[in-house]
């Protein structure tokens, strides 16, 4: 009897059958079916996530949250004026804000301050205005002398602060409202605004007076907001130079930024350490954070490392290698196809125009096609400022940074840049700090930033720089780059020429003994095959015969290219020999082993290598040598 399971698998059901296949009339024996609950809620008909409605929560408890906070800074700083603008003392408010254990938080309930929310300031158990809207109407246009009143009209004013438009679409929505909702957009309470002159504050109190519109649920512009801030501190004499304006805007209309996400940036290749925590001994990776692919050192970095990269050699002439450009060319490259606002990024081929626009006298190392990214944000810094390295913009030191400096360079532009959430704080920026004029701050603002991180961290890039910039390759320069460190000097440009030739002739003897072991491994992976081993066995005295080295020279030369094993010189061929020839005889010598893989010769770390090259003539220490840093692969320039 033969049985079969079948299964029909299901978002949130199981179905099984199965069938006996010796059976004629119903092969079906059994069958029925598994539920389990959906991973996703329903909702009116339609699936939406579990985590939906708990979202949702949290972003309703958050903006409570951050309203309270709001609340708490501005009767702070009423409070703490002189004269007073809330009838509360700061201990009353302590009680409300700061959580006790015994008593958790205790509202204000004293009457002074319950008559001051209810708009009653001469305690006459009447209201003094019809509403909070008039209130605020009423500050905004004449002088008031009872700082309660102004101080209502504040509080009133950070309950709600507006929205800001994230995007185009987001800001469309607010200004025209939403159907869907049925939210009134700012366009509405600007027209209000525009017949009656007034604030955004007086626009509400009319449009609630003559359409008894209601003012909750619509949207409303946070420059409103502070236009109306601005306006009631300039009728009751409150200067904007003024502690106690930077406190009201503080409160009322700015907003505190997103949670930072640089803990999240990965860390860079080679500044990175292992630091162990005490108590628990855990091993955790620390070190420097990987750099913005829109920094300007990074740009440089990037360009440099493909143009010293780029070999060029006579076309038709076959005894030509390729060479390295000279100082000239790749300055001209630099300059004149890097910098380009209509091409960040571009095709080799213009690199081809500009050195052989004919297109016969050259071969190059790279095709026509290949990508080459440009320096988008450095091209947009020096149109508008100037050559980067030039750029030295005078302000006041701050006291309270560590660098002090009497100047804004490149690197704080692109900081400002990088780090400014809104195009009103980079106008601002632009035109006080920097004295752009209003062209100049519309360019300003529209500086694009490409998102990403690179590999590394400024700190190696800094370090990187300096022999990129000398013509150095990009894996010469990374070997360099640390150099000063592993030999616990400065090295001349001659000591450093001379140290690039032996890293380089160790990558060359790494690539020999790589081709020889493989050579090796390959002669014992078919003597393993054939069984030699199992039917002759192996014995410490055992000698070579003529099979054997017959073996090696053809392995050797089938590996290598009969052609070209027979072009090299005799030296080199009996130095390849003897090398094989050790690896094959000790193979053969050792004792049988089960584990097949120890039978294998491993090829060394190129690292180390270096290392021991740079000890041996160079003193360097074996402390020191940690701090080399090493690119993870060494790029071949083919044709």
């Amino acid at each position: 009897m033969k049985k079969i399971l079948g299964l029909d698998l299901g978002t949130n059901s199981i179905g099984w059958a199965i069938r006996d296949t010796d059976e004629t009339d119903n092969q079906i024996i059994d069958k029925g079916v598994l539920t389990f609950e959906k991973g996703v809620g329903e909702e009116k008909g339609n699936e939406v996530p579990l985590v939906k409605r708990r979202t949702e929560s949290r972003s309703k408890r958050r903006n409570y949250q951050a309203e309270k906070y709001r609340k708490w800074v501005m009767l702070k700083c009423l409070i703490e004026n002189n004269p007073k603008m809330c009838p509360l003392t700061i201990e009353e408010l302590n009680g409300w804000r700061k959580y006790d254990k015994t008593t958790g938080r205790i509202y204000p309930q004293r009457k002074e301050f319950t008559d001051w929310l209810k708009l009653d300031f001469d305690e006459d158990g009447k209201i003094d205005f019809e509403n909070p809207y008039h209130l605020r109407k009423i500050v905004a246009e004449q002088k008031i002398d009872n700082p309660l009143i102004i101080g209502r009209a504040f509080y009133h004013l950070v309950q709600r602060r507006g929205f800001r438009g994230r995007d185009e679409e987001e800001a469309q929505t607010i200004m025209e409202g939403s159907k869907e909702t049925g939210t009134l957009g700012a366009d509405a309470i600007h027209k209000i605004m525009q017949e009656q002159n007034t604030t955004l504050g007086g626009a509400f109190y009319y449009d609630l007076k003559n359409n008894g519109k209601r003012i909750r649920k619509r949207y409303n512009v946070r420059t409103d907001f502070e236009a109306e801030l601005k306006t009631i501190c300039s009728v009751q004499g409150i200067d904007e130079e003024s502690e106690l304006f930077k406190r009201l805007y503080k409160a009322i209309v700015w907003q505190r930024p997103l949670r930072t996400q640089k803990g999240n940036v990965g860390i860079c290749t080679y500044e990175r350490y292992e630091h162990i925590i005490k108590g628990s001994g855990k091993k955790i990776t620390i070190g420097k954070k990987r750099c913005p692919i829109s920094h300007p050192l990074f740009e440089e970095y990037r360009a440099l490392s493909f143009i010293n990269n780029i070999k060029v050699k006579i076309k038709h002439d076959k005894d030509s290698n390729f060479e390295s450009l000279n100082e000239e060319r790749r300055k001209n490259i630099y300059e004149k196809l890097f910098f380009r606002k209509s091409k960040p990024q571009f095709e080799f081929t213009d690199i081809v125009k500009l050195l052989d626009p004919k297109k016969n006298t050259y071969d190059f190392n790279y095709k026509e096609n290949t990508s080459v990214s440009g320096c988008p944000t450095s091209t947009y810094i020096k149109e508008l400022l100037g050559p980067l390295c030039d750029i030295k913009i005078p302000h006041k030191i701050n006291e309270k940074r560590n660098r002090k400096k009497d100047y804004y360079d490149y690197e704080d532009i692109w900081h400002v840049l990088f780090s400014f959430d809104s195009k009103e704080k980079l106008a601002e920026f632009g035109k006080q700090q920097l004295g752009l004029d209003d062209a100049g701050v519309e360019k300003f603002c529209k500086i694009k930033m490409n998102k990403g991180y690179a590999s590394l961290s400024l700190c190696a890039i800094n370090k990187i720089l300096p022999y990129l910039r000398k013509g150095f390759i990009y894996s010469d320069a990374v070997y360099l780059a640390n150099i000063k460190k592993v030999l616990g000097r400065e090295a001349s440009d001659e000591e450093l020429n001379k140290i690039v030739e032996g890293i380089r002739l160790q990558i060359k003897l790494q690539k020999e003994e790589k081709d020889l072991i493989g050579i090796a491994n390959s002669l014992i992976a078919k003597h393993i095959d054939l069984g030699r081993h199992e039917q002759y066995g192996r014995y410490p005295e055992y000698i070579l015969r003529q099979k054997d080295y017959d073996d090696i020279e053809n392995e050797i030369a089938n590996t290598i290219g009969i052609k070209t094993w027979n072009e090299k010189e005799e030296e080199i061929k009996n130095r390849s020999r003897s090398r094989v020839t050790d690896m094959y005889q000790s193979f053969l010598q050792a004792p049988i082993t089960r584990d097949k893989a120890l039978l294998f010769n491993k090829v060394p770390r190129l690292d180390q290598r270096i290392k021991s090259y740079l000890e041996k003539e160079w003193g360097a220490r074996e402390e020191s040598l940690k701090l080399l840093y090493h690119p993870s692969e060494v790029e071949n320039y083919p044709a």
